[in-house]
């Protein structure tokens, strides 16, 4: 079953948010917008928000973003990612997949400048939001979550690594 907008309101209100922060004007109504909090390009990671220049990525070049969300996913409980189709009509290109139940932290996305120009996030935009996030509810709890079994990423916080 895939949660309203409704179910996901009264996860939050009853201590059991889906995101973190929860904002109510990024709620859809079927899932919740995630925001971008950093940007890499090549080995150079960019706080969005805290830049004091636009950052542009060229034309066909791989980029990833990183969520401002943390995603907190019970053991019932799975999601699927979808980009925006603000950046999909722009010639923005990603593989998305389902988000393991279980899963705690902020989701890394890995997408594709497929335009013949270049694109540029803005320091001043106001629309901050990359992809929507759908939440499924499982019938029953897997044998193992996702901290379980790889969780190679669970708790994960930013894109720069030490």
């Amino acid at each position: 079953m895939i949660l309203t907008d409704e179910d996901i309101i009264d996860k939050a209100e009853n201590g059991f948010p889906l995101v973190d922060p929860f904002i109510l004007e990024q709620l859809t109504p079927n899932g919740y917008d995630l925001s971008i909090e950093e940007i890499q390009v090549g080995e150079k990671v960019f706080k969005f928000g805290n830049h004091d220049i636009n950052i542009v990525i060229h034309s066909l070049t791989h980029f990833i973003v990183m969520s401002k969300e943390t995603v907190l996913l019970p053991e019932d409980m799975t999601a699927e990612l979808w980009l925006r189709s603000s950046y999909a009509r722009k010639g923005i290109i990603a593989t998305f997949g389902y988000v393991d139940a279980g899963y705690n932290g902020k989701i890394a996305m890995s997408l594709f400048n497929g335009l013949d120009k270049d694109l540029v996030f803005e320091r001043e935009m106001k629309k901050k939001t990359i992809c929507q996030i759908v939440f499924e509810q499982l019938d029953k709890k897997p044998l193992k979550d996702y901290s379980l079994r790889s969780g190679n990423y669970q708790n994960q916080k930013t894109l720069v690594t030490k």
